[in-house]
């Protein structure tokens, strides 16, 4: 096994994920996995986490052991404000090419929270407090039948996780609890809604409608989608919120209409901050919403789309390979549509025993005898 000596007497290694490219150099320890200590004690050979997976967090981690082995007093964490550490847990993030919009405006609430509180020093955080941010965050995000509490806690659990690891605090101060909720169940527009909003729609507003109508693609794809993922009338590419893989055709018509665009995006100038891109098409179908009077969002089209593949008895797998949405969330979030699909199905196996001389069943026709 191979390792590093990063400090007089210990060595260093890491325990590679699976999937880092990495795994076969233990000696490797600027990747984003889980780092060890190595080091002589009594005689024997000692390995023990240093419970972070950084590379500040490791030299950090050494230096302590070192010191504590050559019988010094332990080195006493850094003194770090809460603001500074969520700036570097932010700057961490990006280096790691993690998504920021939710992680940083929770962070920045956390911060606000904090101040108002006059709490300035990481180590001032207890489990109490932490406790006393969640249920204010509570009455911000929980309606009782949204996931967004779950989504937004979730990024404040992976701060403390970071500070923790990086040995800013000597505990993590959070405490363990499970977010519950109720997702809201899927109302899809009706057909004629869908077209009362597309008949609204004049020029780029109407191809951008029609894209999400035929493809079911959420706002953020739809508003940075290139060319080069259009081949003849199929598009495919991955998703920008879950990196999923999705392939769908679309009519030929508007495959055309798309491919006449000028420039190398269909929306898109590429220049645009694409976080300012999305709202401004927001803001612009919020519009023919109002002026087709229909009561929806964006992200409407997408569960129209879905539901009706369903209804028409396309496969739920394969309605998952068009959208880039696991089966098992779709068999869940539209079971009504999933049976309808099949209950279809069912009705044109039956036409056609019918036609064979069967019954409705399958079965064979007994003929009665005179």
């Amino acid at each position: 096994m191979k390792h590093t000596q990063l400090v007089d007497g210990i060595r260093v290694f890491t325990r590679h994920n699976k999937d880092c490219k990495f795994k076969q150099d233990r000696s490797y320890i600027k990747c984003n996995c889980r780092k060890w200590l190595q080091y002589q004690q009594g005689g024997e050979t000692i390995k023990e986490s240093a419970n972070t997976r950084s590379w500040d967090g490791l030299q950090k981690a050494a230096e302590k052991k070192a010191a504590e082995l050559r019988g010094e007093a332990p080195i006493k964490i850094d003194v770090k404000t809460i603001e500074s550490a969520v700036g570097d847990w932010l700057a961490f993030r990006v280096t790691e090419n993690n998504g920021n919009k939710k992680a940083q405006m929770m962070g920045n609430k956390f911060v606000v929270w904090c101040k108002e509180r006059k709490i300035i020093y990481l180590k001032e955080i207890t489990t109490n407090l932490t406790t006393q941010f969640f249920m204010a965050a509570s009455e911000i995000y929980s309606n009782g039948n949204s996931s967004s509490l779950k989504i937004h806690w979730s990024m404040i659990k992976a701060f403390f996780r970071w500070v923790t690891e990086e040995q800013l605090v000597d505990r993590n101060p959070l405490a363990r609890r499970k977010i519950t909720f109720r997702k809201p169940e899927v109302v899809v527009p009706t057909k004629q809604e869908i077209q009362r909003v597309i008949d609204m729609a004049e020029g780029l507003d109407k191809l951008f409608v029609l894209t999400q109508r035929y493809t079911g693609m959420a706002i953020h794809d739809t508003s940075i989608l290139s060319k080069i993922k259009l081949t003849g009338c199929v598009i495919q590419g991955n998703r920008q919120k879950t990196n999923e893989r999705y392939r769908v055709r679309i009519p030929q018509w508007l495959a055309n209409a798309l491919a006449a665009l000028p420039g190398e995006y269909m929306f898109w100038n590429g220049i645009t901050d694409p976080e300012s891109l999305v709202q401004n098409w927001q803001k612009r179908l919020r519009q023919l919403f109002e002026a087709g009077g229909v009561r929806m969002t964006s992200h409407k089209f997408r569960h129209f789309f879905i539901s009706e593949q369903l209804s028409m008895g396309i496969a739920p797998a394969d309605v998952s390979d068009m959208v880039g949405t696991s089966e098992a969330v779709i068999r869940k979030t539209y079971k009504h549509d999933v049976k309808d699909g099949m209950d279809r199905l069912d009705a044109l196996q039956s036409q056609v025993w019918m036609q064979q001389g069967l019954d409705a069943s399958g079965n064979q026709i007994i003929q009665s005898v005179q």
